[in-house]
This record gives C-alpha cells, sequence and structure tokens, in this order.
C-alpha cells in the first residue's frame, strides 16, 4: 500500500496548474454531491469562482480543477472484489483517496477570498485559510457525527449486529472542522438541531435547504389509470433509512389492493429484512432518475422512514412528482412539507406509526392525491436558483 501511496503523490505533484486571481470562492469537495448547482448559483449571483473536485464532468466555475490521483484511487476502489480482502482494500483505497485530495486542495486554500468546503477532507485547507485570515464556510449535508454515530449504534445494538462506526481520530478531526469554519451550512432545522444538541453555536449554523428541479420531475404528469394504490420507497436500501421497519410495517397493515415499489441499491446487512417479499412487493434496484420519474406516474405516496439524513432530495423530487410523501422528522424534509396538509409524518423506528399511515392512505385515495398536488405546489419555490 506504501508504493500506491507514493504513486499518488507523484500524480498530485502533477497536477497543479495555473490558476487564476482575484478568485471570490474556491469551493472544494470530494466527489460533487450538490457543488455543481451552488457553483451555477454563485457564478449567476457575479462572484467568480473555483471548483475543486473529482468529477471528469466539468461544473460552470470560471475555474475547474480536477484531482485525478483521488479519482485514480475512488475508481478503484470500486473494482475491488466483495471478498474480505477485497473490502479491506476498498477501504484503504478510499481513504488514500481523500487523503489524496485533502492534500491537493489545501494548495489552493488561500487563493481566494473564502474556503468554501465539504466536510471530512478538507481539514488542511481550513487551516491553511485561516491562518491566513480568509473565512471558511463548512457544508455537511448530514447531521453532526457525533449525533449520527449514537443513532446507528443504537439502532445497530438493537437488531445484536455487529457495528464498526468511526475511530476516534475520526470524530477528533469533524470537532476540529466545526470549531475551524466560520460558518457551518446545514440542509434543515432538524441537522442545525443535532448541532446545537452538540454544543455548537446557533451563531455559527446556517440553514440552506437544497433544491430541486421541478421542471423535470413534474414534467409527465400522473397516471389516472385505474389500479391499486401503489407506495413507493427510493433510497439505498440499508438500517439508516428504516428499511427494516418499513418491511415489518408494511406486512403488518396487510393491505389487500396495494402495492409497494423499492428503488435503491441494497446494503448486505438489509438483505435478512428482505427475504420473502409479500408478492405485492417489487423490489426494483438502482435506477437513473429518467427511469424512476416514469415509476412516479404509476405512484401515489412515497415513503421514507429514515433514522437519519441531511435533508433527503429524494423526498422534493416526489413532491415534485405530486406524490403525498410519508416521512419522518429526521428526513429534513418537513421546513418544507407541511405535516397533514402535503403528506404525513410519522415517528422513527415505530413500525405501528407506519401501519397507521399505510391504512389511512389505502382507505383515503381522494385524500392522497389531494395531498399530492398540496406536495407539488408547496414544493415549487424550492428550485436550486432560489
Amino acid at each position: 500500500m506504501g508504493s500506491l501511496f507514493g504513486v499518488a503523490a507523484d500524480v498530485v505533484a502533477c497536477e497543479r496548474e495555473g490558476i487564476m486571481k482575484n478568485v471570490d470562492v474556491t469551493l472544494s469537495v470530494w466527489n460533487k454531491f450538490h457543488s455543481f448547482e451552488l457553483i451555477s448559483g454563485l457564478v449567476k449571483a457575479g462572484y467568480q469562482a473555483r471548483s475543486l473536485d473529482t468529477v471528469r464532468r466539468r461544473s460552470k466555475a470560471q475555474e475547474y480543477k480536477f484531482c485525478l490521483s483521488s479519482a485514480f484511487m475512488m475508481q478503484a476502489a470500486y473494482q475491488m472484489p466483495k471478498s474480505a480482502v477485497g473490502q479491506r482494500m476498498r477501504r484503504m483505497l478510499a481513504q488514500g483517496s481523500l487523503l489524496a485530495f485533502e492534500n491537493y486542495a489545501a494548495r489552493y486554500a488561500t487563493d481566494a477570498r473564502c474556503f468554501w468546503c465539504w466536510n471530512n477532507h478538507n481539514l488542511k485547507g481550513m487551516q491553511r485559510a485561516k491562518a491566513a485570515g480568509i473565512p471558511v464556510i463548512l457544508e455537511t449535508g448530514s447531521t453532526h457525527a457525533r449525533w449520527a454515530d449514537r443513532r446507528l449504534h443504537e439502532e445497530h445494538e438493537y437488531r445484536s449486529l455487529k457495528y464498526s462506526g468511526h475511530s476516534v481520530s475520526y470524530f477528533t478531526r469533524c470537532d476540529r472542522e466545526y470549531g475551524l469554519a466560520d460558518i457551518i451550512s446545514v440542509p434543515s432545522r432538524f441537522v442545525a438541531n443535532t448541532f446545537i444538541e452538540e454544543g455548537i453555536s446557533t451563531e455559527k449554523l446556517n440553514i440552506n435547504p437544497y433544491g430541486v428541479d421541478v421542471e423535470f420531475w413534474g414534467a409527465k404528469g400522473r397516471s389516472c389509470a385505474s389500479r391499486p394504490i401503489t407506495f413507493v420507497y427510493t433510497a439505498a436500501l440499508t438500517l439508516r433509512k428504516g428499511i427494516p421497519y418499513l418491511m415489518d410495517a408494511w406486512r403488518k397493515a396487510d393491505l389487500k389492493d396495494a402495492r409497494l415499489y423499492l428503488i435503491g441499491g441494497q446494503d448486505a446487512e438489509i438483505l435478512p429484512y428482505l427475504k420473502n417479499l409479500p408478492d405485492n412487493v417489487t423490489p426494483f434496484g438502482f435506477m437513473p432518475h429518467t427511469k424512476v420519474r416514469e415509476i412516479y406516474r404509476e405512484c401515489d405516496a412515497y415513503l421514507l422512514p429514515s433514522l437519519e439524513e441531511g435533508q433527503a432530495r429524494s423526498v422534493l423530487e416526489a413532491m415534485a412528482a405530486g406524490l403525498m410523501p410519508i416521512i419522518t422528522e429526521e428526513t429534513g424534509a418537513t421546513d418544507i412539507m407541511v405535516p397533514g396538509e402535503d403528506g404525513l409524518l410519522v415517528q422513527s423506528r415505530n413500525v405501528d406509526s407506519l401501519v397507521e399511515a399505510f391504512r389511512f392512505a389505502a382507505a383515503n385515495r381522494e385524500r392522497v392525491r389531494a395531498m399530492g398536488e398540496s406536495a407539488k405546489k408547496r414544493v415549487q419555490p424550492y428550485t436550486w436558483d432560489a
């Protein structure tokens, strides 16, 4: 592994090019997340933006930088076999990818008037920016690291599953990033509250919700054909997303004229909960957005009983498609979705709460349709431009 890091270091040394001067914002993110939309907004607002990432598709930033070594190691990680040795190698490569990007991004941290970065792979850049007197915005797409770890540890313990979690050094790193940031940008009030619970000052937190492409998701309309009421779940099938509770509730509700679609990849630890699925449950696996949009035309309600999120963009997409959401507060979407008007709020880790929602929807299809239309109207202002 040492030789691999040596090669990575050599590649990083060759990646630096000439840089623009007087850049307003350097936006640094391993992978992409919602950085492309954020950069587009900055550019439209008249700012000079530099993009640092590992994605070959270019953003709209005036200056684009691509960390080849980090991208190379991450692609190598994806090719590792599913054996125990292969998975260890995958974790090592992924960690190497993050480290390579962090070293790369730190070199640009002082070349702009603001360093805007994602958490967990920009500590060195944050330190350099702060030393130079440059303000730092830390973007975090999910809850406080310690809060999230406790929630997931509780769930694994409840189900007698091994929980590897994060190392002490990971939390130390997160704490240092939180401390260095002038502003921590979070996507929802729910996330903000987890930071406040962990002692972060409210003055440091800025709530900036995600956007949705309302034209794309609303373009196809809804099918009015006679069919069973159809619920759809679209996300990775994991413990974190509440899949065991969802499946237990579906079986307990025992709806006679209803369907459940599951769209998303599956974690190995979730497979026991997906055995012997009822005949009215259809797992589709991963789908691109264009196909998901087609599936939504045949659906009535969207499900996401998550235990922990930032702000689930899939909820906003389903609302834009006219589906009634059935969600937990932990999705972070209740800043936008109004319970009782646009959809139903259920308690996380609560089977009976989900059963009640299923039975209500099945018995009140016109109400479900009306709430879906209300949800579609509610989400219209939440474009990325806004």
